[in-house]
């Protein structure tokens, strides 16, 4: 037998207690509903599909409620957003994973799990630093047993199989690693006798051990299989994925070189005269962003490219009223003529001190777009980070890792230098909506927008007040796109110190006053027709966000999320939806 290096843990009921039965009792009212919300979620297929990476937890959701009478529905969510409750560590298995690294071992994790949700939960066992490596089967989209994910795991850290020892609580799954040559055994919690056979086989202890008993002896053997080669199919993965990665890092290398070169020969040899500056534009202010009326200065040489613009003072930005962003110095960015070129580029501030990121520039292109799936970013701990939840928040949890510079537009994901810790109402109905719109202008025009977004702390706070952001649209001068806005941090309901990000929920007075703000802010938006006119509106069922019939984004929604209504903006808000950030319905 090969000498054991590696120790490879599955996660649910080997490192983390599994237990549906937890959010079943903690959600569900009734004996009837239970069963049938066990069978159907955490007995389903879209469960599995889940963590094979190819339904997101919406998709889920609806999925599983036709199969749901309609009163159950409201449990079903609950149980389907939050049954991560059950997530809790096993201690000795905590100790048993520490114990190991000192013991020489290398230790990994290889679990069938949907990563977003992960890589929430998993910091709670033990931070994902301590291991040598990590793999979940939705960013492989693949799951356990399939020999596969374990081919993938052994080739993305260059493990030798026969060195490999797998713990997994299903003796599925361990057939599986023992198919792919590894050693593996069934998990029983036999920490005691487990303990001493890693022991002995990393030489700490004398004499022999003899890890199975009688009673498991055929789940507790440790085999090898001949099967010790990766898979044409894996392999070939494997390699793609390498030269994409290296043709990514190249693309990057050249547009850092070439970019400086580009903007001093742009100042040396300016001639050109630019069409005159755009008039501001007000399409975001009817959507009911206030004004922030603060000049902002151009650089003295407009012929200079700049990297940020003039500080903005928190002074000058009016407190949270209920709409999620203002705008500043008449909603026009503060960019010279040699910012817009039209070669796509991406630069991101190193973090200061305290670990916080600073300002994110680019040139957005089509070029600099995604073109491969999202991977996980839940590795990344931006400053102020911490993992909470509170009831009435989409997707429950109070913070995201907010991209500064969208994933969309620059195909940017787990860099530490362009997350920061965010709200969802930060992430989703601030943030999001600015991004679309520079999203579909690229798309649409196959054109290019000079993009900035600085984020805006107060003294020595690791969690910034809010961001600021800056776009417009190069080859025509800002008429397709143009805006400069600063969008709050915030979330309705809950109180976040900003100095360490912990929160709490609102008081019922601080509620109100939020609510308070919110209806006066919405009551009488400026620029817009009374909300009491009558028109017809496409909605998302899924997303809350209603739309004009004519708006782009309608073309993207679900049948079953599409519904018409006609009546008045105020009569949807008031049932929880949200106007939609590019057709900025009225």
């Amino acid at each position: 037998m090969a000498k054991i290096k590696h120790l490879i843990f599955d996660m649910g009921n080997v490192l983390m207690r599994y237990d549906p039965e937890v959010p079943l009792r903690e959600y569900v009212s009734s004996e009837e509903a239970r069963d049938l919300i066990r069978k159907e979620l955490f007995q389903g297929p879209e469960w599995v599909e889940r963590d094979r990476g190819t339904i997101s937890i919406e998709e889920m959701y609806e999925s599983v409620a036709k199969r749901i009478p309609e009163q159950y529905h409201e449990e079903l969510k609950k149980c389907v957003y939050g049954w991560d409750i059950c997530m809790e560590p096993l201690e000795k298995s905590v100790k048993l994973c520490e114990d190991a690294r000192k013991w020489g071992y290398q230790t990994y994790v290889l679990s069938n799990a949907a990563a977003d949700e992960f890589y929430q939960y998993f910091p709670k066992f033990s931070p994902l630093e301590a291991f040598d490596g990590v793999m979940v089967s939705s960013e492989v989209h693949l799951i356990k047993p399939d020999v596969r994910i374990y081919e993938c795991l052994l080739e993305k850290y260059q493990l030798k199989p026969e060195e490999c020892l797998f713990f997994d609580d299903r003796k599925d799954n361990v057939e599986g690693a023992r198919e792919a040559g590894m050693q593996a055994m069934v998990f029983t919690e036999d920490y005691e006798s487990l303990r001493a056979f890693l022991k002995e086989q990393a030489g700490i202890m004398d004499g022999e051990m003899n890890v199975d008993s009688s009673n498991n002896e055929k789940e507790k053997e440790i085999k090898i299989t001949e099967n010790t080669k990766i898979t044409e199919a894996g392999a070939t993965s494997a390699t793609s994925e390498k030269k994409k990665d290296l043709l990514h890092k190249v693309t990057k290398t050249m547009r850092a070189v070439l970019i400086p070169l580009i903007v001093a020969a742009t100042v040396l040899t300016s001639a050109c005269s630019l069409s005159p500056a755009p008039e501001p534009r007000t399409t975001q202010e009817e959507n009911g962003g206030q004004a922030v009326t603060e000049q902002q200065g151009q650089s003295a040489d407009s012929g200079t490219a700049s990297q940020s613009s003039e500080s903005i003072s928190l002074d000058s930005i009016p407190a949270y009223s209920g709409q999620s962003y203002v705008t500043i110095n008449n909603n026009v960015p503060d960019f010279t003529d040699a910012d817009m070129q039209t070669t796509s580029y991406e630069d991101y501030s190193e973090l200061d001190s305290l670990g916080r990121c600073g300002v994110a520039n680019a040139i957005v292109g089509i070029d600099l777009m995604p073109t491969e799936e999202r991977g996980a970013i839940g590795q990344v701990k931006p400053s102020g980070w911490h993992t909470i939840k509170y009831e009435g928040i989409d997707g429950n949890y109070l913070y995201n890792r907010c991209h500064l510079i969208g994933y969309q537009l620059s195909g940017e994901n787990a860099n530490e230098k362009n997350l920061i810790t965010g709200t969802r109402y930060l992430n989703v109905t601030g943030m999001l909506p600015f991004e679309d719109e520079v999203a579909d202008y690229v798309k649409q025009n196959n054109a290019h927008v000079r993009y900035r977004v600085t984020p805006i702390f107060e003294g020595d706070n690791l969690v910034a007040s809010g961001v600021q952001m800056e776009a417009k649209s190069v080859e025509d001068n800002g008429a397709g796109v143009c805006y400069n806005v600063y969008v709050y941090n915030v979330q309705p309901g809950v109180i976040i110190d900003y100095a360490t990000g912990d929160s709490r929920k609102a008081t019922d007075e601080e509620a109100a006053a939020q609510s308070a703000s919110t209806s006066t802010a919405t009551s009488t938006p400026s620029g817009q027709q009374s909300q009491a006119t009558e028109k017809t509106y496409v909605l998302n069922t899924n997303t809350m966000k209603y739309h004009t019939p004519d708006c782009s984004s309608v073309a993207d929604i679900k049948e079953n999320n599409r519904q018409e209504f006609t009546g008045t903006a105020a009569e949807l808000q008031q049932q929880g939806y949200e106007p939609c950030g590019r057709c900025h319905p009225e």
